[in-house]
């Protein structure tokens, strides 16, 4: 029996297997009596193949999120809808170097800011680049005078609004804009497939932690992560497959059915495609609707 026809007869009884196979360990999770010990003893005869076999197997699965977003972004591909920039004001003395080594750090901890996403088959398949695929990029505006906030207005624009080739370019862009000796802006603008908004809080935290233990000397008191988004992506498949997927697939189907149709009426005359402009509008709550909401 092949790795693959053991990992589909487990699978048919429940059983789940996910790998790191960086640190060479299997985990499995199975209903309660599945998991017996001979079905055990099986696992740890054929660990490492099951490694080598399940570790491939992650490292080419999208999650669902994944392959949604991709999708999304092949109907308009030279468009930034998705990228997710956010700046961040640095007063006082800065050190580059020491900024560029923990942006190298952030780059080696999370393996979504080294994952491209090829098309094959017309489905979305991920590739985790090796780490040094990113650096800190600086723009010095230092010498523009009373007219340095402006370009580096303009810098930052440019930079939210360039799209991202998901085949080829690294998903997040980290720029320093410096605008004198102790003023900068750091620039980053990561594309949502690989970034949400609270993972990005998650960053720039983690940003802060490593400047600050090197700038010290010291190693980044940072715990190791849990998991890797790529076992997790794996993982979901697996138990969203067969019978669990039908089920949700069909729970769908039934709600769709009792919606009302939807109605979309013929394109305007001065339709120029999508455009993605969005707005902000502001409104001011009564304190008696803030609680009911």
């Amino acid at each position: 029996m092949t790795s693959q026809q053991f990992v589909d007869h487990l699978s048919d009884q429940g059983i789940l297997l996910w790998a790191d196979e960086h640190a060479g360990h299997l985990h499995c999770e199975g209903p309660v009596g599945a998991l017996s010990a001979s079905v055990q003893e099986e696992i740890r005869h054929r660990k490492g193949a099951l490694v080598d076999y399940i570790g491939a197997k992650q490292q080419a699965t999208p999650s669902f999120a994944e392959e949604r977003i991709w999708a999304a972004q092949q109907l308009a591909p030279e468009a930034g809808m998705y990228n997710m920039p956010v700046v961040v004001e640095l007063e006082g003395h800065l050190d580059i170097p020491t900024l560029g080594r923990a942006v190298e750090y952030l780059e080696s901890r999370h393996e979504a800011l080294r994952t491209r996403y090829q098309s094959v088959d017309g489905q979305p398949r991920p590739e985790v680049d090796e780490v040094g695929q990113t650096e800190l990029a600086i723009i010095d505006l230092a010498g523009r005078g009373d007219a340095a906030v402006q370009v580096a207005a303009e810098w930052r624009r440019r930079l939210a609004l360039q799209a991202f080739d998901l085949a080829r370019d690294p998903l997040w862009r980290v720029v320093l804009l410096r605008l004198g000796p102790a003023r900068h802006q750091l620039v980053m603008v990561l594309h949502h497939i690989v970034a949400d908004r609270q993972s990005i809080e998650i960053l720039l935290t983690e940003l802060d932690v490593a400047y600050r233990a090197f700038q010290a000397g010291d190693a980044v008191a940072l715990p190791p992560l849990p998991s890797r988004y790529r076992e997790f992506a794996y993982r979901t498949r697996q138990r969203m497959s067969g019978d669990a997927l039908v089920s949700a697939t069909q729970a769908g189907k039934e709600r769709l059915a009792s919606s009302r149709p939807l109605v979309i009426g013929p394109p305007r005359p001065d339709h120029e495609g999508m455009r993605f402009r969005g707005g902000v509008h502001t409104r001011s709550l009564s304190s008696v609707l803030r609680h009911r909401v």
